[in-house]
This record gives structure tokens, sequence and C-alpha cells, in this order.
């Protein structure tokens, strides 16, 4: 299954870029949110604790699946 994920305000995550960061992952059916926050913590180091607190997602941020929050 692809899925895509957009990064917006990228230079609030330490992402040395000023548009929309979009990555495209190839992933089993399986996937959780979890396991794409961590494909994307190797990519952008920092970013999983820019996004949660205490393993919760901290209230600013959204994190949509299947373009829905």
């Amino acid at each position: 299954m692809k899925i895509v994920v957009k990064i917006f305000g990228p230079r609030y995550f330490g992402i040395s870029q000023y548009d929309t960061v979009t990555h495209v992952f190839e992933v089993e059916n399986e996937t959780t949110v979890r396991d794409v926050l961590k494909f994307l913590e190797k990519l952008h180091p920092g970013i999983r604790d820019r996004l949660l607190k205490d393993e919760e997602i901290i209230p600013m941020h959204d994190i949509w699946i299947n373009g829905r929050s």
C-alpha cells in the first residue's frame, strides 16, 4: 500500500526547506501511524519529539489519515 506524508511548515521541524515536504512510502496494510513516525524520524531526526509529548500528539499538530484529521 502506498501512503503519502506531507509536512507543512518544515522549518519548524528542523528541516532546511521552506516548501511543503512530501514523502511517499510503500507500506504493509498493518502499518500504524507510529510506524510512519519511525520512518520519518530516520529521515528527519528529532521530528518525533516535535510532534509528540509523552506518546501523545501535541495539540497544535494534526496528523491526517486519508485526508482527514
